[in-house]
């Protein structure tokens, strides 16, 4: 016999309220690494770091440029080197006038090795190169409006550097998180988990106990935080939950801190439909019998899924629901 399955949606269905916002208030006092992203020095430091990303790959192609003419130059001036060495070891007389023949030959030699296209096209080259390192003019942005990736065969450093830069471009999700020590991070999770409980909507607790009782199969998937809905659910009983989970990384010191940023799927709308086959084989539930909570017109996905879908009121109009023919949950 297929086993029956109870969906939850946490924000604003097993609670009141949407639960992001006062966690990151509450993350963002506790974290001494954390820097607006609006704040003047920040915003300065992207307009920065733009400056530069855009103008690596251009410097890469100047300094190709500049390397191929020095090795031109020196091939120019070896060749000057050797016709004058020829010269001074001819036997002349300094008083007498150098014959047509002599003439010709030194006029020929000059020719020869000033008036090759390839080096004159080199040298202007040259001034425009030197031109712009000068004048900046790959900084002003005017004539590199679009970021532009640097050339497959440029060095590991290049990249290095311009990722990096990308990576300042680029803010990272939750900010307020951002170098906050993951230790810190769960204790505040465990803190805030506890004060949500007076912020339970009775009615779907309720709903939620009693399916526990019947031996349903109940998952809870949230856009949501996991750091915090864990603990929170785990108070109840319930392990299974799919979650927003927050990427972590190494300090210099070697602590675990949280990068800010999303790690893996981001549970909101069709996405939450994903997680689900993800972590379960679905297959061996009984759908039609099935039930889904949610408050939330872009979890109709989710509510699909299952032949007992009930929507929860919360800050957001029902019409959609009713529309739909969806049974109203008032807490």
């Amino acid at each position: 016999m297929r086993q029956i399955l109870a969906i939850f949606d946490f924000c604003e269905t097993i609670v009141d309220r949407q639960s992001i916002p006062p966690f990151l208030e509450l993350a963002r006092k506790a974290n001494s690494a954390y820097r607006s992203p609006n704040s003047y020095k920040q915003r300065l430091l992207r307009k920065g770091a733009r400056l530069i990303y855009t103008a690596i790959p251009r410097i890469l192609e100047e300094e190709k440029e500049v390397s191929h003419l020095s090795l031109r130059m020196s091939e120019a001036s070896a060749a000057i080197h050797k016709g004058a060495k020829a010269e001074s070891s001819a036997k002349m007389d300094c008083h007498a006038l150098p014959s047509g023949k002599t003439r010709n030959d030194k006029k020929h030699a000059l020719v020869k090795v000033d008036s090759s296209p390839n080096d004159s096209k080199i040298c202007g080259g040259a001034l425009r190169v030197l031109g712009q390192f000068g004048g900046g003019s790959y900084l002003s942005g005017n004539d590199y409006p679009q970021i532009a990736p640097i050339a497959s065969n440029c060095s590991p450093k290049a990249e290095s550097l311009q990722a990096k830069l990308a990576r300042i471009l680029t803010p990272p999700t939750y900010p307020e998180l951002a170098g906050l020590p993951l230790s810190t991070a769960l204790s505040l999770a465990h803190s805030y988990a506890l004060s949500l409980r007076t912020h339970i909507n009775q009615k779907v607790l309720d709903r939620l106990l009693w399916h526990k009782a019947q031996g349903h199969t109940i998952v809870v998937v949230s856009g949501g935080l996991g750091i915090y809905i864990r603990p929170f659910m785990q108070q109840f009983g319930i392990d299974t939950i799919l979650a927003v989970e927050l990427e972590s990384t190494f300090d210099k010191q070697g602590q675990e801190i949280l990068s800010g940023n999303r790690s893996g799927l981001h549970t909101m709308q069709e996405r939450k439909l994903y997680a689900l086959d993800d972590r379960l084989d679905l297959a061996q539930y009984d759908l039609p019998n099935s039930y889904a909570y949610s408050d939330c017109p872009s979890d109709v996905p989710l509510l699909s899924l299952v032949g007992k879908p009930c929507v929860v009121q919360g800050s957001q109009e029902t019409r959609w629901a009713r529309i739909l023919g969806y049974p109203i949950l008032v807490p």
